[in-house]
C-alpha cells in the first residue's frame, strides 16, 4: 500500500516526530526504542504539560465507592488535584484531604476536583486497618481511592512513579487533562501555593473536548502555529488514522530521561477526519540547547 502525507500548509522548518498507526499495515515512519514506552518518564513521575492519563482506580469513598472508574474521565477538563499518599503515611494524606475539603466548599473552589489515591505498603493490597479509617473519614468534595502498588503498569506507572523514587506524597494538578503543577513532599502550611496554582489553571480550561490536538497546553510560552496535513492512499485520503506528535519546547528543551537520550518534552494524539486530515495546534520550536 502506497501511504503518503501531504502538507496543507507552506514548507516550514520544524522538528517534529510524528508516528501513524491504524489498522491498516501502513510503513514505519520512526525508529523504535529498545526501551519500553512506560520508562520514558523516567522514575521522577511526570513532567509538566504532560498528558495525564485516564486510569481505574478502586473508589473507597465518594460517588463510586465500591468500583472502579477513572476521574479523568467522569471529570473532563476541569482541574483536578490528584494527592497521591503512601499508606504508611496515611494520615499525613487524611489531612490533605481535608484541607481540600475545607477549599472546595467555598466559592473559590467551585468547579475543582480533588482526590486522594493511597499507594499500599504491599502488593496484597491495603492494610484492613487503614481501609477502614479511609472509609470513616467524611468528606464533602473530596473522594479516596487506592491502586495496587507504586509501580503498577496499569495505574501508578503510567503516571510516572516507581519504586526507585517514592515521595510520601506527590500532587498532580491538572488542568485539560494536562499536568499543569505538581509537587513532591508539600508541608501542610503551602496548601496556599497549592490553591494559587488551582486558581491561575482555571483560566486555561476549556469549555469544549479536545477536538483539535493541542502539542502544546495554553500556559506554555512560545508563538503559536498550525500544523495541518492530510494522508492519503493512492490520492484517496484515510479517516481515523492515529497520530502522535512529539515536539521540543519553543527554547529546544527535552524532559529529562534515565538513560543518554533526548527526549520530546511535548506530545499529543489525534485522529484524522472523514477527509484524512488532521491539524495540530502548538508552538514554533526552538533551536537546541548547546548542552
Amino acid at each position: 500500500m502506497r501511504t503518503a502525507v501531504k502538507a496543507l500548509l507552506a514548507p516550514i522548518q520544524v522538528t517534529f516526530l510524528l508516528l501513524i498507526s491504524s489498522c491498516w499495515n501502513a510503513p514505519a515512519l520512526v525508529g523504535t526504542s529498545q526501551i519500553p514506552d512506560q520508562e520514558v518518564y523516567g522514575y521522577d513521575g511526570l513532567p509538566i504539560s504532560a498528558d495525564v492519563p485516564s486510569f481505574m482506580p478502586t473508589h473507597i469513598t465518594g460517588p463510586n465507592a465500591g468500583a472502579k472508574a477513572c476521574p479523568l474521565c467522569v471529570y473532563g477538563n476541569k482541574p483536578q488535584v490528584q494527592i497521591w499518599v503512601r499508606e504508611e503515611v496515611v494520615q499525613t494524606g487524611i489531612k490533605w484531604l481535608q484541607s481540600w475539603d475545607a477549599y472546595c466548599s467555598g466559592p473559590q473552589g467551585e468547579g475543582v476536583q480533588p482526590y486522594l489515591i493511597v499507594v499500599p505498603s504491599k502488593y496484597t493490597g491495603l492494610a484492613a486497618s487503614t481501609r477502614a479509617i479511609l472509609e470513616k473519614t467524611k468528606a464533602k468534595r473530596v473522594f479516596i481511592t487506592s491502586v495496587p502498588s507504586w509501580s503498577d503498569a496499569e495505574t501508578s506507572a503510567i503516571y510516572g512513579h516507581s519504586n526507585r523514587n517514592r515521595p510520601n506524597v506527590r500532587v498532580y494538578i491538572a488542568v485539560n487533562r494536562r499536568l499543569f503543577w505538581r509537587v513532591d513532599d508539600p508541608k501542610l502550611e503551602e496548601a496556599g501555593v497549592l490553591e494559587a496554582k488551582v486558581s491561575e489553571g482555571k483560566k486555561f480550561v476549556l469549555s469544549h473536548e479536545l477536538t483539535d490536538a493541542q502539542i502544546t497546553p495554553l500556559w506554555e510560552p512560545g508563538q503559536r502555529m498550525v500544523i495541518e496535513f492530510q494522508i492519503v492512499d493512492a490520492d484517496r485520503p484515510i479517516a481515523g488514522v492515529k497520530v502522535a506528535a512529539h515536539q521540543t519546547d519553543s527554547e529546544g528543551r527535552y524532559n529529562k530521561a534515565p538513560w543518554n537520550r533526548r527526549l520530546p518534552r511535548l506530545e499529543t494524539t489525534a485522529w484524522t477526519d472523514q477527509e484524512g486530515k488532521i491539524k495540530f495546534t502548538t508552538v514554533k520550536p526552538g533551536p537546541y540547547p548547546s548542552a
